[in-house]
């Protein structure tokens, strides 16, 4: 790999123009997904760091909490009471709700 940039760099000016370019632009990239992965972390780290905050913890392997059939057992309950700054741990019930209003009926998502 460094003979093939050495070699870009010693040639034409054409072909130094493309390879300096190359590299810039490859450096960019990767100060972007850099600076773009640190905002979420950051972003998130900030919002589980303010008070009053819920958080819903599923089974492990759930991607998605509406589509998950799956239930946390009593006792790991109890071990999620036990963690510091734990306030209150409470079961989730979810269902689907069907409703009319103006004549209209809708399929509701109660969590």
């Amino acid at each position: 790999m460094n003979l093939l940039i050495a070699k870009g760099l010693r040639g034409s000016r054409t072909r130094f123009l493309i390879c300096v370019g190359g590299i810039a632009v490859s450096t960019m990239l990767v100060v972007i997904l850099l600076a773009a992965y640190r905002s979420v972390v950051g972003g998130v780290s900030g919002f589980l760091g303010r008070r009053g905050l819920d958080l819903w913890i599923a089974p492990r392997g759930t991607d998605n909490l509406i589509r998950s059939s799956g239930l946390i057992a009593t006792s790991t309950l109890a071990e999620i009471r036990t963690l510091p700054g734990v306030a209150r741990v409470d079961p989730i019930l979810r269902a689907f709700v069907t409703a009319e209003a103006n004549g209209n009926r809708l399929t509701l998502l109660g969590i």
